[in-house]
């Protein structure tokens, strides 16, 4: 009976020790990271003195898209973005003197 004993307990810590490691295992394999977006360069042609041109509002933004996740995450096409800008009055602040 005593071997019966050390039999069952060793088949049920072998279960215990299985199943922890299948659960490390499948955590460390599903768990994701956020996506990172970063900008690279921003150029702006009408501060650009040398092109003379005052009227081009273009704004290039070369951003970088970054997905952590080798297997699993966001897929993405081309993004657009669309600046605007809203006329705000200009307001100057004089020091006491």
């Amino acid at each position: 009976m005593v071997s019966e004993n050390g039999s069952c307990c060793r088949c049920c810590f072998s279960f215990i020790f299985t199943m922890g490691l299948t659960a490390l295992f499948m955590w460390l394999s599903l768990r994701t990271s956020n996506p990172s977006c970063s900008i690279k360069d921003i150029y702006i042609p009408t501060l650009n003195m040398t092109l003379k041109d005052t009227k081009n509002t273009t704004i290039y933004i070369h951003m970088r898209l970054d997905n952590g996740n080798k297997d699993k995450g966001i897929y993405y096409d081309a993004v657009s973005l669309n600046l605007s800008t809203f006329p705000t009055p200009l307001t100057l602040i004089r020091e006491p003197s």
